[in-house]
């Protein structure tokens, strides 16, 4: 439907008659970014059947309707009768449908209609016509569920839900606001797979089982160690889930549609403490959310490592709701990146227990602070949020920022806000709310018994007086409130969220389960939390039927749009899962992943400095290995940087005890003296001799900008930019990305072989240059590194393909020695491959690592 009409039927006793001004009323509604203004009729109970025709495409469903008085001798101004909306989307099934609005003192009738004989769009009924519209339609009262008006502030119902999932959707072409690297060209084999698969009742109830476990275990009394115990305890109490006492993968298998994640800082024991005003704020904020009917997480006085992994465990396991709350200090640098007009980057200060000792700078503030884009030991920026975020790409998801903080800026500020101020836009589907004071008290309120900071404090206010409240009514509101305390500030995506309700009510069936909602009757609680992941056998036998179908829809032959369609056509014969023709959230829930390979390969077809069929061929000497050891195989061919990257995120999330990655095609290294910043990597300092760069496919090029005949394999210019561009990725952004998931229990092995690559790999057993930047040294990582800088080396035939040197010979050794450990690897590719290529082998677990078999076999 790309059009709705709205017809204003009448109003019923809109203004008390004892009202010394005359009854005038006139309507005015409003739909997506138009607005209507009806006539004005005289009279408490007037009649208008006046249409207004609305456009309907690429909007939301909410429609308001606003009531005014137009008494022209007494009041030269409109009078405000009252104003109510409605989100009209699950009445579209239900046309024509009426409905009553409440007003301030009575009520109006409006008529919505499919408007399939309207007239031109911006047209308004004349009123002859007006008069005989509703002969059209059988004057029948709707039943009472017809009647209600729905609510504005409901989640999105299951049913409604899983029947859009189950629907196959169409994987995206062209550019993307996420990847500006895809062609416009780009063609992509449909599936019939679902665009989501769902799980059924009795999967659900054996997730409620575990989690009912988990929750009563941790709402236990705690004998915690701080000066806030009380309300720590009182926080668990709540059945909030306090992050600070568990590990990610002790948290059940859950499905989570609606969670809230307070982050709150007193700084406890530090030079610029603020003591109990944020653990107040958090205690606040649960009250809100709990009753709600949201999942509630929290953690006090995190570090920007506890904040970032809790924050990318939650981006991705979060399907509908996303609210992520701030309570502490901020602080800012010089911006030389995002662009952003106030020329500082603002950041999160977080818990750094090595700040005890020092003296606090004037005004309370944490002691000087380094300045390091990204994640340091106090500190994460704004844009690395931004970064995390948009490297998701979930735009089902409503990611909620609510940023409390004193002594700086907005945060999260980089995208045009209410007002207008930065160039850059946040992610779709973003909504930021920024409190901020730059004095060195905040100033607190008293409400419910606490006190606690003026932001939290009006916000839990507004949501309990009017539960609707949408993010423009909030920003209003606060800026009434605040006005001489603290700067408020709305940011998003998309004018239209800011129409859409801060806090979702969530009710039934989709509500979280709560602590009050458990049954402990014959419950036996445990006293000490474990490892809870296993699944029962009701959700295994699910799980593997699911992925039986998914896998066989992608084993189906398809006609792709490549000069390598027949090798593609193999790999997917063999099993192997191509990545392009998926999202990520088609992947069926519960899949155990415990070995896995991800192979991702770059003849860069059609470009000036394509490798050929080369790299497929290494591809498929790699995935007939890999089946053969029974991995998981995923591959994406010619992935663009933002692919490759958002599907190892994924992989390193999900796979539990091995993964092998593996990259072909050109790479270079970045001089000391060419380092420079992208826009979109954070900045940390390299290694000595220089970080390698990895070259991914780029669409743009094929309109020139790259050197070299098509087909003549010369050497690329490749742009030597730290972090990710829209072709390129450094090898420290890798290293960053598995460090930080910091999965202890997975080995992760990574296999490079470059062409056209000058730089010595293997990096990871090596300490930064910058204290601030992670260190990998507690985690089993090795890297393999191939490079080579004549093009002949990897065009000759090996066996009966034409493959790299590298590929063929590392297939060979684990054909011939099925448990060949890595120092085996390096003495058989000292003998057959070092003529012709530079090989790294390097461990961050030293020599102990390198004498562990390069595969194990999986098991059935």
């Amino acid at each position: 439907m790309e059009k709705i009409k709205i017809t204003l039927v009448s109003g019923q006793e809109v203004m008390p008659k004892r009202h010394p001004a005359e009854c005038e009323p006139y309507a005015i509604v409003h739909f997506c970014a138009q607005k209507y203004v009806s006539t004005s009729k005289k009279g408490f109970n007037p009649t208008w059947n006046e249409a207004f025709v609305f456009d309907f495409i690429g909007c939301n469903y909410a429609l308001r309707v606003d009531l005014k008085n137009k008494d022209w001798i007494k009041i030269p101004n409109a009078l405000d009768l009252g104003h109510d909306e409605i989100d009209i989307g699950n009445l579209l099934t239900q046309l024509p449908a009426r409905v009553n609005l409440k007003m301030k003192f009575g009520t109006v009738q409006i008529l919505i209609e499919d408007p399939s004989n309207a007239q031109h769009f911006g047209g308004t009924l004349t009123r002859p016509m007006a008069a005989t519209l509703l002969d059209k339609i059988t004057p029948v009262d709707l039943p009472a569920a017809q009647q209600q008006k729905p609510k504005l502030n409901r989640g999105w119902k299951r049913e409604e839900r899983e029947a859009v999932f189950r629907q196959p959707i169409q994987v995206f072409k062209g550019p993307t606001v996420y990847d500006r690297a895809i062609g416009n060209d780009d063609q992509v084999p449909p599936t019939q797979l679902p665009g989501q698969f769902v799980q059924n009742d009795s999967e659900v109830i054996e997730q409620k089982k575990r989690w009912q476990q988990f929750a009563l275990t941790l709402s236990q009394s705690h004998d915690y160690s701080s000066k806030y115990k009380k309300q720590l305890q009182e926080l668990d109490g709540m059945g909030c889930i306090n992050l600070g006492r568990i590990k990610r993968e002790q948290i059940p298998p859950l499905e989570i549609n609606y969670c809230a994640a307070l982050f709150f800082n007193p700084y406890e024991n530090l030079p610029h403490t603020l003591d109990l005003g944020p653990v107040n704020d958090g205690l606040a904020m649960a009250r809100v959310f709990t009753k709600r009917g949201y999942r509630v997480f929290y953690f006090c006085d995190a570090t920007p490592l506890d904040y970032w992994r809790w924050l990318d465990w939650l981006l991705e396991h979060v399907e509908l709701e996303l609210v992520v709350y701030f309570s502490g200090h901020g602080t800012q640098i010089p911006d030389r990146i995002t662009g952003e007009k106030d020329t500082l980057s603002e950041l999160y200060v977080f818990y750094n227990q090595d700040t005890k000792t020092k003296v606090p700078a004037i005004g309370g503030m944490p002691p000087r602070i380094q300045p390091v884009d990204g994640i340091a030991d106090e500190t994460v920026s704004d844009t690395a949020v931004h970064n995390l975020i948009k490297s998701k790409e979930y735009p089902q998801t409503r990611v909620v920022l609510i940023n409390d903080y004193c002594r700086t800026a907005s945060l999260f500020n980089i995208s045009e806000p209410v007002m207008g101020r930065h160039r850059r836009r946040p992610p779709p589907s973003v909504v930021s709310i920024g409190a901020y004071q730059d004095t060195r008290q905040s100033k607190q309120l008293g409400l419910g018994g606490l006190q606690m900071g003026i932001f939290s404090g009006y916000f839990a206010q507004l949501i309990d007086e009017n539960p609707r409240a949408n993010f423009m009514e909030l920003q209003q509101f606060m800026a009434k409130r605040l006005e001489h305390f603290q700067s408020v500030e709305v940011t998003g995506s998309d004018a239209a969220l800011y129409q859409k309700p801060v806090v979702i009510d969530v009710e039934g069936g989709d509500r979280e389960l709560q602590l009050q909602d458990i049954d402990t009757t014959g419950v036996e609680i445990q006293k000490t939390l474990t490892t809870s992941d296993n699944l029962s056998r009701i959700e295994e036998d699910e799980a593997l039927q699911r992925w039986w179908q998914f896998q066989a829809e992608l084993r189906k032959p398809v006609e792709y749009n490549s000069l390598f369609k027949d090798e593609l056509k193999k790999l997917d014969s063999l099993g192997c899962i191509n990545l392009e023709r998926i999202k990520r959230e088609q992947i069926p829930p519960n899949g155990q992943f415990d070995h896995v390979a991800a192979l991702f390969f770059c003849p860069y077809e059609n470009l000036p400095y394509t490798l050929d069929v080369g790299p497929v061929n290494d591809a498929l000497l790699m995935a007939e290995l890999f089946v053969g050891r029974r991995y998981t195989v995923f591959y994406l061919c010619d992935p663009t940087p933002h692919e490759y990257y958002k599907w190892m995120d994924w992989i390193i999330e999900h796979v539990e005890t091995k993964f092998v990655s593996f990259f072909s095609g050109h790479g270079a290294e970045i001089k000391k003296q060419e380092q420079r910043q992208s826009t979109f990597g954070s900045r940390v300092a390299s290694n000595e001799s220089g970080p390698e760069v990895l070259l991914f496919y780029n669409a743009k090029n094929k309109q020139g900008g790259a050197t070299g005949a098509v087909g003549s394999g010369t050497k690329p210019q490749i742009p030597t930019i730290k972090g990710i561009t829209d072709e390129t990725i450094d090898e420290t952004v890798i290293h960053d990305l598995i460090i930080r998931k910091a999965y202890n229990q997975t080995r992760f092995v990574l296999l490079t072989d470059c062409c056209h690559s000058d730089g010595k790999k293997g990096e990871f057993g090596k300490k930064k240059k910058v204290k601030q930047a992670p260190f990998s040294n507690n985690m089993s990582i090795v890297l393999v590194g191939s490079q080579v800088d004549l093009q002949a080396a990897r065009e000759a035939a090996q066996g009966s393909v034409e493959a790299g040197v590298f590929a063929y010979n590392f297939c060979s050794l684990l054909k011939q020695a099925q448990h060949a450990n890595f120092l085996d690897l390096e003495a058989h590719l000292a003998h057959n491959v070092q003529k012709n290529q530079d090989i790294t082998i390097a461990s961050t677990q030293q020599n102990a690592g390198l004498t562990k078999a390069i595969i194990v076999d999986a098991k059935l």
